[in-house]
């Protein structure tokens, strides 16, 4: 969790610290001004219609993916599970069915010799071979129920998941939209938070239509954000095709990593292609 006096800033520029080894600033002809940008920006809704009961975050706090930003009412979906849970778990039907089939069976088993020298009619012997085949009935409908409870379970699980909203992304709370207690619904939108990715950066600057024509996807290039003395590396991932009309240039996209959080989104920068 990042202290509070520091969120502010963190959103801001998203710029945690500056880099603790990086090559010296230098003018470097043929230089180009860009923006740096998160590489990703993801609005978070709620799965349903409901009252928001919590929040784990504020804005500012870097998330993980998968990690638990908030939950929404889960009273009903919790009984649903604790029902479902005690039926799957619940084995009463089963162990019955099973005690009438061995009692059954030692019974047959006793009286068997009782019919062979006559003292037992068979018609009593087949009666109780009846018996003991409609426990074996009952115990495979408890079975399929023990299943069909389970798969209730499973339900009921994945109802209650859907009450818990989870970050999609690594990255950074840039905004949280709605407050404990509050009644969110989806026709409105149900957005809850807005989430960044910073790492990796996505930097985008334009170049004339010539330079562009040389650039490959791979190709390096060197980033100098401004209010920071240092140089980072990134790597063109797209060269737009298309001239556009206003500026007479092309639109250039690069990846820059930023495994330490240590170039700020946000900011503007110069850009010199070293391909």
């Amino acid at each position: 969790m990042i202290p509070r006096p520091l969120r502010g800033a963190l959103v801001a520029s998203l710029c945690l610290v500056l880099a603790l080894s990086a090559r010296p600033v230098r003018d470097v002809p043929g230089e180009y001004g860009g923006r740096i940008a998160p590489s990703q920006t993801v609005l978070l809704s709620a799965n349903a219609d409901g009252r928001l009961a919590s929040c784990s975050v504020e804005r500012g706090d870097l998330v993980e993916q998968g990690q638990e930003l908030a939950r929404m009412d889960d009273q009903f979906e919790e009984l649903a599970v604790r029902s479902a849970r005690m039926r799957a778990q619940s084995d009463a039907a089963c162990a019955t069915a099973t005690v009438e089939i061995e009692t059954l069976s030692r019974k047959i088993e006793r009286r068997a010799a009782l019919y062979a020298d006559g003292t037992l009619v068979g018609a009593e012997l087949d009666e109780l071979r009846d018996q003991r085949t409609l426990a074996g009935i009952d115990l495979l409908k408890a079975q399929e129920a023990r299943e069909q409870a389970a798969l209730e379970l499973e339900r009921a699980q994945a109802q209650l998941e859907r009450t818990r909203v989870r970050s999609p992304i690594r990255g950074v709370i840039l905004e949280r939209i709605a407050e404990p207690g509050e009644y969110v619904s989806r026709s409105n939108g149900g957005a809850l938070f807005r989430v960044a990715t910073i790492d990796p950066l996505e930097v985008e600057v334009h170049v004339p239509p010539l330079r562009a024509a040389t650039l490959q996807v791979g190709a390096t290039a060197e980033v100098r954000p401004e209010a920071c003395e240092s140089v980072y590396l990134a790597r063109v991932k797209q060269v737009d095709k298309v001239v556009d009309t206003a500026s007479g240039t092309c639109a250039v996209r690069l990846v820059l990593e930023n495994q330490k959080l240590e170039v700020a989104s946000g900011l503007r920068c110069r850009v010199h292609f070293t391909d």
